[in-house]
């Protein structure tokens, strides 16, 4: 009786001692032993890795499901427990950092705020006055006053009382730059020639 080896790359029979492949109507002669041990050599190979792949597939899967609190809401006929699945509470970690809206957006929500009509005035006279920085300062002046903030409001002759924490707030200068306005005061500031002529 022939002896024969079924592997996948084809079916090996024993002739004379040696196992002869037969593929396709053809027959190599020689011994198959190292072509074999190459190609389960690459299978076993392939097969350690997809086992990485899936290990790790596992583990993700684990630690997702394992970052729900579990809790028992009650036992159903057979003995099954029945499970609620409650997310946990992440609001304290920081998700997307949240992106504050740009300083001429903050005096134009201000300005809608308040109901004031001039909001491109209002931008356009912090613009002129401290290049929209909250932060200016400008201790320049002659007179040895010191203009602070948005609207470089003058430390000696503000057109309404302020103070120097509110002049140096977007939200404080702003709202004050509206009441003055409304009040007819806005000639205090140099820059509102500019604006009215540009």
């Amino acid at each position: 009786m022939t002896q024969v080896k079924t592997y996948r790359i084809g079916t090996y029979e024993l002739i004379n001692g040696k196992y002869v492949l037969k593929n396709h109507n053809r027959t190599y002669r020689g011994k198959p032993t190292k072509h074999i041990e190459k190609i389960e050599a690459k299978r076993r190979e392939v097969r350690r890795g997809m086992a990485v792949i899936v290990a790790c597939f596992i583990i993700t899967a684990l630690q997702i499901t394992n970052s729900f609190e579990i809790e028992a809401e009650g036992v159903a006929a057979g003995d099954v427990v029945v499970t609620a699945v409650a997310p946990t509470d992440y609001s304290g970690i920081p998700y997307i950092t949240k992106i504050e809206p740009s300083v001429e957006e903050q005096i134009r929500m201000i300005a809608a705020e308040k109901d004031f009509k001039w909001a491109d005035y209002l931008v356009k006279l912090a613009n002129c006055e401290s290049k929209l920085n909250p932060k200016a300062i400008n201790d320049k002046n002659r007179n040895g006053s010191i203009d602070w903030g948005l609207f470089q409001w003058n430390s000696e002759l503000p057109p309404i009382p302020i103070t120097k924490d509110c002049a140096m707030d977007i939200r404080c200068s702003t709202e004050k730059t509206i009441e003055a306005i409304n009040m007819g005061l806005q000639d205090h500031w140099v820059c509102n020639d500019i604006v009215l002529n540009n």
